[in-house]
């Protein structure tokens, strides 16, 4: 009886052990996912060597139309069919441990993005990563700019010449 006593006080304690670590790591993933999620102006992937998608948030996904639970679990092919020939290159290079930088216009947006390999600490690559942040509104800005930039110069130069015929004229 006392042999059984301790052997059930035992599993209890462990029993109690694996929750309160069940416990630690729903947290850790609840604190995880909150994070994830709200990355101001980007999205995130990170995808395995069968390029599926693992995880997926950012505050950028919900603008281009799209929800973690559209892409994780699926591939790249399966997921974004329109642009997976431009991706998959990028994302089997970061596979093989080279990180490369590419445009994506996807959903009305445009998405500067960074594909890097995810590395244990030995150096082994056991996924990638993508890092987008959405530059729509940058661009729309830069446009402007030019633009503005380009009437400025076109008005300078309509001013200059009036300046030289008004010149001319009081000259005469």
């Amino acid at each position: 009886v006392l042999l059984i006593a301790a052997a059930s006080l035992l599993l209890l304690r462990e029993a109690a052990r694996r929750r309160e670590a069940q416990d630690a790591l729903r947290r850790s993933q609840e604190l995880n996912r909150l994070v994830l999620d709200r990355l101001p102006n980007a999205a995130v992937v990170v995808f395995d060597h069968d390029l599926r998608y693992l995880l997926a948030g950012g505050d950028s996904l919900a603008r281009t139309g799209l929800s973690p639970e559209m892409l994780e679990g699926r591939t790249v092919q399966e997921a974004l069919p329109s642009l997976a020939a431009q991706l998959q290159p990028k994302y089997r290079a970061a596979l093989a441990g080279e990180e490369s930088v590419l445009d994506v216009h996807y959903g009305g947006r445009v998405f500067v993005t960074r594909a890097v390999p995810i590395r244990r600490p030995e150096g082994t690559v056991v996924a990638g990563m993508v890092l987008g942040m959405d530059v729509t509104e940058a661009r729309e800005n830069e446009a402007l700019i030019l633009r503005l930039n380009q009437d400025l110069e076109h008005s300078v130069s309509e001013l200059t010449q009036a300046n030289q015929e008004l010149e001319a004229f009081s000259y005469s």
